[in-house]
């Protein structure tokens, strides 16, 4: 399921070999989603705590600099986890910032994903939950996920 601000725009997603619903609102896609992948350039939230129902997980990933906003900040209030992929860059840019800056939540309600991947911290308890994964972009992860799919096609990475 699809949801972009322009039917035009979600309609140039379509891809050949994959059925892809549209949906008509953002609301449509919180009551019938139960991963959600949000990669908007928004300035506003588009999604709230009324929105998001019990066993649901969102990535948010387009909320990558300051201004940025995908998320309200009471939906933090309502997540027993918040992944990030830095604690330090999260607080104050992206999504996480501005429940921390809220009060609604504290930096060290942030667990980096390294520490989860690591066992320094616990994932997702039960289906019940709502889990949130910030995603603001940090270089060195991007280049490992690079190199492992480029290994995965059978591409070796230049060292120079």
């Amino acid at each position: 399921m699809l949801w972009a601000r322009s039917r035009e725009r979600a309609e140039a997603y379509r891809v050949d070999g994959f059925e892809i619903h549209i949906a008509n609102s953002r609301a449509e896609v919180a009551e019938q989603c139960r991963l959600i992948v949000t990669a908007t350039s928004s300035r506003r939230w588009l999604l709230g705590a009324s929105d998001i129902r019990p066993c649901t997980h969102i990535t948010a990933m387009g909320a990558d600099g300051a201004g940025k906003q995908e998320l309200a900040p009471e939906l933090y209030s309502l997540a027993a986890i918040r992944a990030v992929d830095s604690r330090t860059q999260c607080a104050q840019f992206g999504d996480s910032s501005y429940a921390v800056k809220k009060g609604l939540i504290k930096t060290e309600d942030l667990i980096e994903l390294g520490d989860i991947l690591n066992g320094k911290g616990s994932g997702r308890q039960n289906d019940s939950q709502i889990t949130i994964a910030d995603l603001t972009g940090v270089a060195i992860q991007d280049i490992q996920v690079a190199n492992l799919a480029l290994t995965a096609l059978g591409i070796r990475m230049g060292r120079g």
